[in-house]
């Protein structure tokens, strides 16, 4: 059995959608989580996007992240980056992404 999970991205409080993710993880402990996805609508070359999951998923009418909760950190550790081992990091922190173009822009990571 392979889990599976869709996200539909927006910038704090917006409305307008920026991307999909789609998270696929198998049945199996200790298998690695498969992030893959589509961007569309962000400020090319402006800033690093810092991805996240939160603790809580939001209706569809509300954009504001804060009322999602905290990022998700089921193991109660400080903040770290995507490439810190899991102890020693939130594992809902996924990471900074640069977006170069005013395209579409799609990718895979595996965490």
């Amino acid at each position: 059995k392979t889990w599976i999970a869709k996200a539909d991205l927006h910038n704090d409080s917006s409305p307008l959608s920026v991307g999909t993710l789609t998270f696929t993880q198998a049945n199996v402990v200790g298998s690695p989580v498969r992030v893959t996805g589509t961007l569309t609508n962000l400020e090319p070359n402006t800033r690093y996007h810092g991805f996240h999951v939160h603790m809580f998923a939001l209706p569809d009418d509300i954009w504001d992240c804060s009322q999602a909760g905290a990022h998700w950190n089921p193991y109660e550790t400080t903040h770290g980056g995507r490439n810190d081992p899991t102890e020693r990091r939130h594992v809902g922190d996924l990471g900074n992404i640069w977006y170069l173009f005013y395209i579409v822009s799609s990718g895979s990571l595996s965490y």
